[in-house]
């Protein structure tokens, strides 16, 4: 498996071309172009802010802020799962005519929606900078390693359900199915930690390697505070168990890839 990660890194510049095709294909025609990235969180956010700050009571001071940072990362996990888990069937003219690393498919997936979202996150940090909510640069460090967490955490879910589509074609509708519900187990749109809740929920809250990931952008951006470092740590565990299980069962999904497609 080691010296199949090593095949597929040394494919780099492959997937770096991909990752171009993607971004470029993606707004190819587009009056907005990369705007879109910021448009669709955004009207999410005015949508959402609404709810939660008149119907719902959210009680979270400048709750666009704090809505904002999660749902741009939230948006990044979401769209690199759906179109990751579609991309081998959608490239199945090249997985049939030419030999390189199938993962590269699903890998080139999220990391040019990785790209995105940096780009977004940027934006918002300038947004936070400009409502004078502030921030502490001393904490960047953290958050670049909480990015490249949930960079691999999405790459190690997509690999084995890229290779699952290849046989299960109903699996693109399932993972859209099950993200409609998971951001409901996210923090999100809200402050999970104070708030009074069933054990069951909590604990589902907790297994969910996405929590930890929003808390600590959460903390970093708008606490202006050091994240949960143990919580972080379980969901490194985890990312690295998930990319050797994916990896492991990929290796026997794609001998039957060619056929199938």
């Amino acid at each position: 498996m080691l010296e199949k990660m090593k095949i597929v890194v040394s494919y780099k510049d492959m997937i770096r071309r991909l990752v171009i095709r993607d971004l470029r294909g993606r707004y190819k025609g587009s009056v907005f172009g990369f705007l879109w990235n910021l448009i669709n969180p955004l009207a999410q956010i005015i949508v959402y802010t609404i709810v939660f700050s008149f119907f719902f009571k959210s009680g979270i001071e400048k709750y666009y802020l704090y809505l904002g940072i999660g749902m741009i990362a939230w948006n990044m996990f979401q769209e690199s799962l759906t179109q990751g888990t579609g991309s081998i069937v959608a490239n199945s003219g090249m997985v049939s005519k030419i030999y390189f690393p199938r993962e590269i498919l699903p890998i080139s997936a999220a990391t040019s929606r990785f790209i995105n979202m940096l780009l977004a996150e940027m934006i918002m940090i300038l947004i936070i900078l400009l409502s004078g909510h502030g921030i502490r640069i001393s904490l960047f460090p953290y958050l670049l390693v909480v990015f490249l967490l949930e960079y691999f955490l999405v790459i190690g879910i997509t690999i084995i359900l890229s290779g699952l589509n290849v046989y299960l074609r109903d699996m693109e509708y399932i993972v859209s199915i099950v993200m409609f519900a998971w951001i409901w187990i996210t923090p999100v749109m809200y402050e999970s930690r104070d708030m009074q809740m069933h054990f069951l929920l909590r604990f589902i809250l907790n297994l969910n390697p996405m929590t930890a990931i929003i808390n600590a952008l959460h903390d970093i951006l708008y606490y202006q505070s050091v994240p949960d470092a143990e919580a972080l740590g379980r969901v490194l565990i985890f990312t690295i168990f998930m990319m050797i299980i994916s990896e492991t069962i990929f290796i026997r999904l794609e001998e039957r890839f060619v056929e199938e497609l």
